[in-house]
């Protein structure tokens, strides 16, 4: 059980949390920082929950691809291990760098709000599936900030929350986007969705959510 106060930043390296109490003095969001260009340029935070998961109340601010990435590419600033779930607000890319997280294995789930930069992108990758429940929001209106892509499984980024408000369209790379209401695909005008191979959108909707996806592209 972690006993200390003040705020975490994980400017390089690796920050491995293992347990929920770890931080249990910690009521910030966590920093985690990166910049753009060649690797060991940025810091990563690893959730390690196993099966039977752990939660983060703190929240996460992301920035950068981590220490493992090449010419800010391929690693991530988030590493997500088991089913586990953040409750605090998460904070994904700006104006200096792209952003990726990734989910290791089993089904971590954001309760909390999401918020996505501007001017780079948020990626989300891995084996495994990432369920968002919280509020997404965006302030900017592009087709390629919000990235659905993986590894080598094919897995499922679902979006549950049908009051999303993100105008950035989702794209998907690889894998699934899940949804069941329109509204959880967000408030962009041009388009929704944009697909690329081997990319597919899941909708699992009924009679009375039908309607919502009229106006989707």
């Amino acid at each position: 059980t972690g006993n200390f106060t003040g705020d975490v930043t994980v400017n390089s390296g690796i920050l491995a949390i293992m347990n929920s109490t770890a931080l249990t003095g910690v009521t910030a969001p966590i920093s985690v920082g990166g910049a753009a260009g060649f690797g060991f340029s940025g810091g990563m935070l690893v959730l390690d929950g196993g099966t039977s998961g752990m939660t983060l109340s703190q929240g996460v601010t992301l920035a950068g691809r981590g220490p493992l990435a090449t010419n800010n590419t391929a690693g991530v600033s988030l590493l997500s291990l088991g089913n586990n779930i953040i409750t605090g607000p998460v904070v994904m890319a700006g104006p200096a760098t792209s952003t990726a997280l990734a989910v290791g294995y089993g089904n971590t789930t954001i309760t909390g709000p999401l918020s996505l930069g501007v001017t780079n992108t948020a990626n989300i990758t891995g084996n495994g599936n990432l369920i968002v429940s919280g509020l997404i929001s965006s302030f900017e209106n592009a087709t390629d900030r919000f990235i659905k892509s993986q590894t080598n499984l094919a897995t499922s980024l679902w979006l549950q929350n049908a009051n999303n408000n993100f105008l950035s369209s989702v794209n998907i790379s690889a894998g699934f986007l899940r949804v069941s209401d329109g509204g959880a695909l967000g408030r962009n005008t041009i388009a929704n969705v944009q697909y690329a191979a081997g990319g597919t959108l899941e909708v699992r909707a009924d009679a009375a959510t039908i309607p919502t996806f009229a106006n989707k592209t």
